[in-house]
């Protein structure tokens, strides 16, 4: 199976060690089911929380997780459980700021061991704090840093590219000589437009939808929504476009959701077509880089959990929160947050 052998390329490549530490991570479905397998595989006694969502049943993800550990032989390492306590928190070296265990609120984070860190597995201009207490982690000690996406075994906003032209070809868009309306601010967008453009699209930034930008409209294919560093309200009531706006200029296109604030109801009103038709909240993404394939999603979390490796050692040593931090930094694949994000989070 070709995930084993990512995932062994991975942890080689970080030098991930994780013997003696106990990891508390989700157990999941898709690209993330790998998590538990990864810290596992790297040495640690893994804890995994598993529960029902829109993406599986639990029944689903226990049954696959074993499956995955059975065949490499690693089932004695991954403890599935399916509730949360004081104890299960209070035994974790490494907590993961992941989906199901979210929000790492004060009811969880008062339980967590002096020494215990938290790597965010994505990079701190990310993040959000309705998933984390910063506040809190900061007045407990508890480290707290980011992972670099941009390093270069990990490059993980290269892959936008290959996940956005998936999406069109399965909406009948060839991509070479289409015409996209890309839309958003920030590093996705240009990302991806760079992207398109190599494979022979035409390109072109669209924001405030006035003027030439709605001539570009009528030329367009579909439209990209790929901000995800701003709040700017796009497309419905209230907002730079209604789709009916759009369906006037341009009943044929299709809206391709990334990233960014729109208004679903309001696409669906007006028989404005989009994908995917779960369409995420600002600040996050209807679809990550692991629709492109497993790789993306295996790479960043054991850089992620090697983030965590950097930080976990120093403090079960004895060093400071301050130090640990420190320590870590020297490696550049941690990311610390801005003098900005500290101001407004850590107090």
């Amino acid at each position: 199976m070709r995930e084993y052998k990512l995932i062994q390329q991975a942890i080689d490549h970080f030098k991930l060690n994780l013997s003696g530490l106990t990891v508390l991570t989700e157990a999941a479905n898709g690209n993330y089911k790998w998590g538990p397998i990864i810290a596992a595989k790297a040495g640690a006694k893994v804890i995994a929380f598993a529960k029902s969502s829109r993406f599986g049943s639990i029944r689903n993800i226990k049954s696959d997780t074993n499956l995955l550990a059975k065949k490499l032989k690693l089932t004695k390492g991954i403890n599935l459980v399916s509730s949360l306590n004081a104890d299960i928190l209070k035994s974790a070296d490494i907590i993961t700021n992941s989906g199901f265990l979210r929000p790492l609120n004060r009811s969880k984070l008062k339980h967590f061991k002096e020494t215990a860190v938290i790597p965010l597995m994505w990079e701190t201009w990310e993040y959000r704090k309705s998933e984390l207490d910063l506040a809190f982690c900061h007045k407990r000690r508890i480290p707290v840093l980011g992972t670099n996406e941009s390093y270069r075994y990990l490059n993980t906003i290269s892959y936008l590219g290959p996940v956005v032209k998936k999406l069109l070809l399965e909406n009948n868009l060839e991509v070479f000589k289409c015409t996209f309306g890309i839309v958003g601010e920030g590093q996705f967008a240009e990302a991806i437009s760079k992207s398109l453009k190599s494979d022979g699209a035409n390109c072109f930034n669209v924001t405030n939808f006035r003027g030439e930008d709605k001539q570009i409209l009528q030329e367009c294919d579909a439209l990209i929504l790929a901000d995800h560093e701003s709040n700017t309200r796009y497309i419905g009531s209230k907002s730079r476009i209604t789709s009916k706006e759009i369906k006037s200029i341009n009943k044929d296109l299709i809206i391709i959701h990334v990233s960014g604030n729109v208004d679903p109801k309001d696409l669906r009103a007006n028989g404005l077509k989009y994908y995917p038709k779960q369409i995420a909240q600002p600040f996050n993404m209807s679809v990550t880089t692991d629709y492109a394939g497993p790789k993306p999603q295996i790479d960043l979390f054991t850089a992620g959990l090697k983030v965590a490796e950097l930080l976990v050692r120093p403090r079960i040593k004895g060093l400071s929160y301050e130090k640990s931090i420190s320590v870590a930094l020297k490696n550049n694949l941690c990311q610390d947050f801005s003098k900005s994000q500290k101001k407004l989070y850590f107090s």
